[in-house]
């Protein structure tokens, strides 16, 4: 028990007021041993920045180390640690920042193959999700569609609709359209700014 948020955000940060560009996240990657370009940073700035002001507050740069599970994630928020990270916790922080850069890494590349290829708009493609046409996509949209196209879906669909992995797939697959507002609704600037490339300036 070792960790705590204020301990990962020390690294990148020494102001618990302080706010995040890139180049912090870069110069923090670099503390922990983590290699990775700037084009890379601006990507995991984009994911976690809800109020999209360029910056990483120390909420919106714990999100990228909370669990999604409610309990899990209430107590990680209320532990208090003030000793030094051992070299065992350094190790799994190292990994999970290094998973998180690769996550966004992946789904820019994606995102960049749906703006070459995909043959319909994105505003047509949320107009479809959202048969209901109330304007924004829940958990219940998403699962719509899953089930609806059984050869694309099959390994999503192996899981039951009620156990918690799929629970906790469904949570995330909301919280990054709506950058982690936990009100369980994406609406379409976000599901359209989730699908468009960040990094014009490389390939992924």
């Amino acid at each position: 028990m070792d960790f705590s948020l204020t301990q990962a955000w020390a690294v990148f940060c020494e102001s618990p007021i302080g706010r995040l560009s890139n180049l912090d996240l870069k110069k923090g990657f670099e503390k922990l041993g983590i290699v990775c370009e700037e084009a890379d940073c601006r990507l995991v700035l984009s994911r976690y920045d809800a109020d999209e002001d360029m910056r990483l507050g120390f909420w919106e740069f714990c999100n990228m180390l909370m669990p999604i599970e409610p309990t899990l994630r209430e107590e990680l928020e209320r532990r208090a640690n003030n000793e030094e990270m051992s070299y065992e916790t350094l190790s799994l922080l190292k990994t999970v920042l290094r998973h998180a850069i690769d996550s966004e890494c992946m789904v820019e590349s994606i995102r960049q193959s749906v703006e070459k290829h995909m043959p319909i708009s994105l505003r047509t493609i949320f107009d479809e999700l959202d048969w209901l046409k109330r304007g924004f996509l829940t958990s219940s949209e998403f699962r719509r569609y899953f089930t609806g196209y059984p050869d694309e879906t099959a390994s999503l669909r192996e899981k039951a609709s009620g156990c918690i992995t799929s629970q906790v797939e469904m949570e995330s697959l909301l919280r990054r359209f709506n950058k982690d507002k936990l009100n369980g609704r994406v609406s379409l600037p976000e599901f359209m700014d989730g699908l468009t490339p960040k990094c014009a300036d490389k390939q992924f």
